[in-house]
């Protein structure tokens, strides 16, 4: 039992070390079951784009991000960790309680993966402006480029664009950074512009009657040649009750709750301002 033991150990610290290095990606991460039918050809913009080289940027809580050569664009990987367990894991004797419990998780999972597609294609068709996307691939097709990228840990893949899911997106300024450089360049007046354009996204969502699970403005947010991005659309669900005065005022305020909180901290002078906009916004309400 011994001469296995040391052997298993390194084992798992050179997965363990692997892992580390490349962020947990792997191709093996992006590739699993696309949305039935043919997907939408690029048109020349999104194809241009993507004849460039990508560069491993991020992970965030569903996907695997890579920035474009030229800085302007970042294309995103699903990480299908996120939405299946693993086959071995699904086949493995277990007791029936355990076995159970199992497929629960694995069926919870396998929704995960439906409402971000489902919130992919809200976006694409709602908000494609505010969300900065260019082009959203969900089915098999034809017509797209083998790209390369590169990932944390230096490694070069070629990725066949027709068989991925992925979404190509502006690449913004995340929006602390971006407030932070408007207060150094133009004041507290300029900051407060900025703080404006959330609250008015936060509105015209909610007049579309859209929802958004994720209240993480930090992650979620950024701006694009001035302009407010929502950066993560994956979390977007249709909520009828958004016509009532009352959802109304209690999404805009838990929605902007985590900006305040930062404003508190970093420029507490406009605190007063974001109340103020939040509680004019409640007030002006006007049912869709």
């Amino acid at each position: 039992m011994k001469r296995f033991f040391g052997p298993f150990i390194i084992a798992i610290a050179l997965v363990s070390f692997f892992c580390y290095r490349s962020d947990g990606f792997f191709l093996s991460r992006i590739r699993g079951p696309l949305v039935e039918g043919t997907s939408v050809s690029p048109d020349d913009n999104s194809s241009k784009i993507l004849q460039q080289p990508f560069y491993y940027l991020a992970k965030g809580r569903q996907c695997f991000v890579f920035e474009s050569a030229d800085g302007q664009t970042v294309v995103k990987f699903l990480n299908y960790s996120r939405f299946s367990l693993p086959r071995w894991l699904k086949a493995f004797p277990l007791p029936h309680y355990w076995k159970m419990w199992l497929l629960g998780l694995d069926e919870k999972r396998r929704l995960r993966f439906e409402s971000t597609i489902d919130s992919f294609e809200i976006a694409m068709q709602q908000l494609q402006h505010e969300t900065g996307l260019i082009y959203l691939h969900l089915q098999r097709g034809d017509g797209l480029p083998i790209l390369q990228v590169t990932d944390r840990a230096n490694r070069n893949h070629r990725i066949d664009l027709n068989q991925t899911i992925f979404v190509l997106q502006k690449k913004a300024t995340p929006i602390y950074d971006e407030l932070e450089n408007r207060y150094r360049t133009g004041g507290q007046a300029s900051l407060e512009d900025g703080v404006g354009q959330f609250l008015s996204f936060l509105q015209k969502r909610c007049a579309l009657h859209l929802a958004d699970d994720d209240r993480d403005v930090q992650i979620n947010f950024g701006f694009y040649n001035g302009e407010i991005l929502l950066l993560d659309p994956g979390r977007l669900f249709h909520d009828p009750t958004l016509s009532r005065r009352d959802r109304f005022e209690r999404e805009i305020t838990v929605a902007s709750k985590r900006l305040r909180q930062w404003l508190l901290q970093k420029h507490p002078e406009s605190v007063a301002f974001i109340d103020q906009e939040i509680s004019q916004a409640i007030r002006s309400f006007r049912a869709y």
